[in-house]
């Protein structure tokens, strides 16, 4: 039962005592908000909390080492890519597309600054899904190759300014501004990421007009571990599709009305090794998702990131 909510701040629920099924082992839930990883660590290194999202790798130890807490670590369903928008220059050109995905060092933003805690990809699918395709390697790194598809797409001199949502991301802030700087490095296209707050950034997805991002970084998650829903979300659909393209749409459509399960996984699979050619997005990482937990209760991570107040149970 919800008690209180201050938008952008708290909610806090109650038990509540009328429900059908089992009662959860906790009275009240409170969830507050903080878009910076410090208060958020701080806050349950102090006590003032019992369970945190997304903390840093740097503070992974000093969780792990206090008192009272411990720290939980799974790969997440979230996938981190930039959307590229193919009716709209430079991005009409294929080769340019695939520039962007050869100036990024995928790996190497991974180690460096995400402390290993991320996996590189290729496709819009990651491993726990279904319809991943095994075969598809990220594109390496290879920023002369990147700047020679850049000339030959006729678009050398772009000027790329992407819009990134902040305060969501395992160290969102960094990666992006790492990611912007490696294509900015290219001697023919400079790149400066527009940082946004995450309402503002928000607010203009599935915009029209002059809202309407064409080119922006930021990270999806769903829980349904099924490939398609990523596809049609971010590519096809009518709300937020970046890349609505007529073979492509058949491709998905042929998958999803597919009754044999075993054909219709080789089918993502192809929607998948399609995307990856055409680089429908700037191929970057999926999240792993760290917590810091307290210790005095029982929780087990989940992939899809949902924090469920009834599977978390004080310890006996």
């Amino acid at each position: 039962v919800l008690e209180n909510w201050e938008q952008g701040s708290t909610a806090t629920f109650s038990r509540n005592e009328n429900y059908w099924g089992d009662a959860p082992p906790v009275e009240t839930a409170n969830f507050s908000y903080s878009g910076e990883a410090s208060t958020r660590v701080n806050g349950i290194l102090a006590g003032e909390q019992d369970l945190t999202v997304n903390v840093p790798p740097q503070d992974v130890p000093r969780v792990d080492e206090n008192e009272g807490t411990t720290v939980k670590n799974v790969p997440s369903t979230r996938i981190c890519f930039a959307a590229m928008r193919p009716t709209v220059e430079p991005f009409t050109s294929r080769k340019f597309r695939r520039a962007m995905n050869y100036a990024i060092d995928v790996e190497g933003v991974i180690d460096d600054v995400l402390s290993g805690f991320g996996t590189p990809t290729g496709q819009p699918t990651l491993p726990m899904m279904f319809g991943h395709n095994p075969d598809i390697d990220p594109y390496p790194y290879d920023p002369e190759r990147a700047a020679q598809l850049v000339d030959e797409s006729g678009f050398a001199g772009a000027e790329l300014n992407p819009p990134c949502r902040l305060g969501r991301y395992l160290k969102g802030e960094e990666w992006m501004t790492a990611w912007c700087n490696q294509i900015d490095a290219l001697p023919n296209v400079s790149c400066e990421p527009n940082l946004m707050d995450s309402a503002s950034f928000v607010s203009r997805l599935g915009a029209t007009g002059d809202q309407r991002m064409d080119f922006f970084i930021w990270g999806y998650g769903q829980p349904t571990f099924d490939a398609s829903a990523t596809l049609r979300s971010n590519l096809t659909g009518e709300y937020r599709g970046t890349f609505r393209d007529e073979e492509l749409r058949d491709l998905i459509d042929r998958a999803d009305s597919e009754g044999d399960r075993d054909r219709r996984e080789e089918l993502l699979q192809e929607v998948n090794r399609w995307c990856h050619d055409e680089a429908v997005w700037i191929f970057m990482h999926g999240q792993s998702s760290i917590y810091a937990q307290n210790t005095a209760y029982e929780w087990d991570a989940r992939s899809d990131e949902l924090l469920n107040a009834n599977e978390i149970a004080p310890v006996e």
